[in-house]
């Protein structure tokens, strides 16, 4: 009976842990597994999303998003451990466990799927400066291939 009870006790306190996020103008900010997350919706089908070991600051701007934020209309709902945030046009996922950030249209049809903890964060001295390599893993279909992940 020791055993039970302490397993559904281990479970309640990964789920509470793991639901901590608190809601932004347009969209989130959680930290997960030591990573920070925010999830920004720039207008209804642009979204930056934003990952960095706990506490890392850092000033750096998008090069590739570089609009400013609208005022768009964000329905957020929370649903079996997965926190599930829709515009009019795009639907993201994040997965308030592992991290991974999903997106889909806003019929629920598949686009883009992170890999489960498919982020990882190693840190370097870059000429005096402490910074991090960063690796991203995404789940692509055979003949997939993606653009713009970088600098």
């Amino acid at each position: 009976m020791k055993k039970i009870v302490l397993l559904i006790t281990l479970f309640v306190s990964a789920q509470l842990a793991a639901q901590d996020y608190r809601e932004m103008t347009n969209g989130i900010k959680t930290t997960i597994n030591t990573v920070d997350i925010e999830i920004q919706f720039v207008n209804p089908a642009t979204v930056r999303i934003l990952k960095a070991p706990r506490g890392f600051q850092y000033a750096k701007e998008s090069l590739s998003v570089n609009e400013k934020p609208q005022q768009i209309k964000l329905i957020t709902r929370q649903q079996d451990g997965t926190l599930k945030m829709k515009s009019s046009k795009l639907e993201v996922h994040i997965n308030l466990i592992s991290g991974a950030v999903s997106f889909f249209t806003p019929g629920g049809k598949p686009l883009f799927k992170e890999k489960e903890s498919g982020e990882k964060f190693t840190a370097f001295n870059d000429a005096g400066a402490e910074t991090y390599r960063v690796k991203q893993s995404f789940i692509l279909d055979r003949e997939e291939a993606i653009y713009g992940l970088g600098i």
